[in-house]
């Protein structure tokens, strides 16, 4: 196995020894975002599954799922699964390499009349793997930080958007409300310019901006460089016009963090500006193993990555013992 599962988006493995070739693996799901709304939050699954495979490297070449709903006989459930189905179908069409060629769902299975005894159904929950092929496996790249004195660069504009965040939900309590928009054309370039950026190996590490918004992405791919390496960073909250702090930093409007080394910025720089996809310097790496957040001058966050690996690590205890 080139990369471990937990290492990166996702896991690329080496099918035949001795040869360069490699299979990159993910699956996901957020039953969150489909719940708030169908069509685009099954479309946001499979955004997310070839973000995944993008992220190592891959080119993705299949796709299959697992559709989880409640009774079907109940209107509003089969009304939600009709959506789910339309929106898992035109993202896997409008995001292929080409905007011609979808990405094909190969396999997958449906699994109705998920509910309680008391018939409460289950929140939809459309399951998405994806495969990947990289024809060298040694370009993939984990998500974890690398080396210190590299920049970090966000692609992906911010929105105002939180419906169905995790942060709107530890705020308010609320899981519904609007998702970021998807444009299938910007989002389809930027898949090819990420993949590239790391087939050619200007990249140092890749992460997709997810579940928990900007600061988590950057969290985790300090926590990853700090077990590594010692490494930490500071992320300078981008500027957006009318997009407030929150939605900045825990919004999850798609998008990647990539580390770039100095000497490879101006070619990372022209090939996003000749693909025609936003690229902004966020932030930097350290070799203090810090996290860093500011924002105009201000600091947001300036913690311990190890007493903050410490409460990452020890989040689950309390629901298992």
């Amino acid at each position: 196995m080139a990369v471990r599962a937990g290492e990166a988006d996702a896991s690329v493995l080496v099918p035949v020894p001795g040869a360069p070739l490699g299979a990159a693996i993910t699956v996901d799901g957020n039953p969150w975002y489909v719940a708030a709304d169908p069509y685009w939050g099954a479309a946001h699954v499979v955004y997310e599954a070839l973000r995944n495979l993008v992220a190592v490297g891959a080119r993705p070449i299949a796709l299959t799922d697992c559709l989880n709903f409640g009774n079907p006989e109940d209107p509003e459930v089969f009304d939600e699964f009709v959506r789910a189905v339309k929106g898992l179908g035109d993202a896997a069409r409008a995001l292929g390499p080409d905007g011609a060629t979808p990405v094909p769902i190969v396999s997958g299975n449906v699994s109705f009349y998920n509910e309680s005894s008391t018939g409460r159904s289950i929140e939809p929950s459309p399951i998405v793997a994806a495969l990947g092929v990289l024809d060298d496996y040694s370009v993939a790249v984990s998500s974890g930080l690398k080396r210190a004195g590299a920049s970090l660069w966000l692609t992906g504009p911010r929105q105002s958007a939180m419906g169905a965040s995790q942060a709107q939900y530890l705020l308010v309590g609320e899981k519904g409300g609007a998702l970021p928009s998807l444009d299938f054309e910007a989002e389809r370039r930027r898949l090819q310019v990420v993949r590239e950026a790391v087939g050619r190996g200007l990249v140092l590490a890749c992460h997709d901006v997810s579940d928990g918004g900007l600061a988590m992405a950057a969290f985790e791919m300090a926590l990853g460089g700090w077990g590594a390496a010692g490494l930490g960073l500071e992320l300078r909250i981008p500027d957006a016009d009318g997009v407030p702090i929150e939605a900045r930093l825990y919004g999850e409007t798609p998008g990647f963090l990539l580390e770039v080394a100095p000497e490879r910025e101006g070619e990372v720089a022209e090939l996003f500006r000749k693909a025609g996809v936003d690229l902004a310097s966020i932030g930097s790496t350290s070799a203090g193993a810090r996290l860093r957040i500011v924002t105009q001058g201000s600091t947001l966050v300036d913690a311990d990555l190890a007493e903050l690996a410490r409460i990452h690590s020890d989040a689950i205890r309390p629901y298992v013992e």
